[in-house]
Parts: C-alpha cells; structure tokens; sequence
C-alpha cells in the first residue's frame, strides 16, 4: 500500500485509532473482543473493511487489506522516513517506538530519521526525532548544519554540538546563546559577533567569553542595571582602576553592590565609601577585616618571632609575612 492509499485511508483517524489498530500488531493480527471497551474504534475499522470476526466469533482480526495497511506503516517506521503518515501515526511513532527503544532491524532507518527532521511539519515530532538521533550519536554533521539555521531553536540548540559555530554568529535567540555559552559550544568569534549586537541581553549573555581586555568596552555598553548583571556573575572583573570607574558611574544600590564586590582599590575610595549615607557594605567589610586581623594575632601568640612554622603556614595561606 502506497502513501497516498494509507493517508487516504487513514486521514481522519484520531490518536484512539491509531493506538487501537496497532494492538493487532502480533503474530495472530487478531484480539480478543474483551479486550475493547469503546466500539467505536472497531466500527471504524470494520466500515473501512480493516477488521473481521473470526469463525468462533471470539475474537477480531485484520482482513487482507488490514494487514496490507499494518504491514505498509510498519515498513515506514522501518525506514524512518515517517513525515508521509498522517499526524496521530506519527506521534505514536514518537511517542512508543522511540521512546522505548524498538528493535533497530536496518541500520539505514537513521538516514529515515534525519530526513524526517529535517522535513516533517511537526516542531514536536522534529525535535522528538532530532533527541532520539543525538542520543543514539546519530545526529550527523550535515543534518546539524541544516538544523543551525531552523526556525525552531530548539532545533538549533540540539545541532549547536554538532556543527560549527561560525554558524551562529548571527543567532539572536536568548535561549541558545546562552546554552552555546554555558556548555563551551561559543568560540571567540562568536563572542565578537554577539558583543556587537543592538540587543543589549546578547551582549549580557556573551560576557563569560570574554578576555581581560573586553572587559571595560563591555561594561561600557551596557546600562548600569545590566551591568551589576554581568557583574555578579563575574566578582572578580569589580577590581582596581575598573571598581573606581563604575563606583564613580552609579549611585543608589548599583553603587553599594560595588562597595560588597570590589577588591584592590585605593584608600581614598574606601574613605569615599564610608563618607555615603548608607554605607554597610563597606563599613561591615572593614569590621569583619578588623575581626580577622584580631583572630590572626590571638592565633599567631603560639609561634615565637622568626618561626619556620609560621612562615610555611603563611605561605601556604598565599600570605607573606
């Protein structure tokens, strides 16, 4: 039975059908008539000439041209290339044989399967099959190219580890870059790219790849608020000359999440800190500082002047005496 024969056949059948026709998928191609609570389903089949009871009147089973269309579905879920079927067929593929692993007869069903997701209709069905190919390490460097540049970035994300990544230089959905970024798929270029985007969440997103030298001309295009975003997830940038230039560029909160953060600033800064009206950040920084260094003497009473001991303890702390 042709394409056209079974969607002909089967082109209003609901996802019930579906389930129904494939339980006669055994050796008998027959069931038990206890086995049906709804009637329905076998209406439909027995009005299309699917089904028949058998001479004992027990049971129900496929007639010649049930068999021929049970037959020609399994020989496309054979071949993988399932986008002929109507819908409900192929959510059933999806939804029971990839899912639970069908036996794999002909290695050839993968060329089926990246053919499906590359030209099925159903975003569901594509990125069910494109899950079923990466996990098998079947999803193949053509196919990832193709799917790059989908509509779908679901699609994208799944290819991004398979293809290159000057592919997304142009890429403008949140999601992928940041999945690109977190699983170490972005490379320099990319970042070049992203950093320059009118999209000032891009350009946040594209901030873990960036050098030492990105780092001000990055902070520098971005709105305050972005900024102390990018910022929190990267304390350590909030240092020196760079932690006197933002704590000079904000003010309000912005500026006392520079005060809890920064690191390696001159004295006058500090004691410009102080001097804010609402300044505990700094003030409790200075007080647990204070706290440490009177631990660190009490502590240190045991050693006696020029101890090797101390010494080695202190460096190994990274301190120098």
């Amino acid at each position: 039975m042709d394409n056209d024969a079974i969607n002909s056949l089967t082109k209003k059948w609901t996802a019930n059908l579906v389930y129904c026709f494939e339980d006669f998928d055994n050796e008998t191609h027959s069931q038990r008539l206890s086995a049906y609570i709804d009637q329905k389903p076998l209406d439909k089949f027995k009005e299309a000439n699917l089904i028949e009871l058998t001479k004992e009147r027990d049971r129900w089973k496929l007639t010649n041209k049930g068999i021929d269309l049970l037959e020609s579905i399994k020989n496309i879920y054979q071949s993988g290339r399932i986008f002929p079927l109507p819908l409900p067929f192929r959510h059933y593929y999806i939804n029971c044989k990839l899912k639970y692993n069908m036996k794999i007869e002909d290695g050839k069903i993968y060329d089926g399967l990246r053919e499906t997701v590359l030209k099925d209709r159903s975003r569901d069905v594509r990125r069910k099959v494109a899950d079923y190919l990466e996990y098998k390490g079947k999803l193949n460097y053509k196919t990832a190219t193709s799917l790059a540049k989908d509509k779908d970035p679901e699609l994208r994300k799944i290819a991004a580890k398979h293809t290159v990544a000057s592919l997304y230089w142009e890429e403008t959905d949140y999601d992928v870059i940041r999945y690109m970024v977190e699983n170490k798929l972005a490379d320099r270029l990319c970042f070049e790219h992203w950093v320059k985007s009118d999209d000032e969440t891009i350009r946040v997103l594209s901030a873990p790849l960036a050098e030492e030298t990105d780092i001000d001309p990055l902070l520098d295009s971005l709105s305050d608020e972005s900024a102390i975003q990018v910022l929190f997830n990267n304390p350590e940038w909030v240092k020196g000359k760079r932690a006197v230039r933002l704590w000079r560029r904000m003010g309000g909160e912005n500026r006392r999440w520079i005060m809890s953060f920064m690191w390696d600033v001159p004295d006058s800064l500090i004691e410009e800190s102080l001097a804010e009206p609402r300044n505990w950040q700094i003030s409790s920084r200075l007080e647990e500082y204070k706290k440490a260094l009177q631990t660190v003497a009490r502590m240190e009473r045991l050693f006696a002047k020029g101890s090797e001991i101390k010494r080695k303890m202190r460096a190994r702390a990274g301190l120098s005496d």
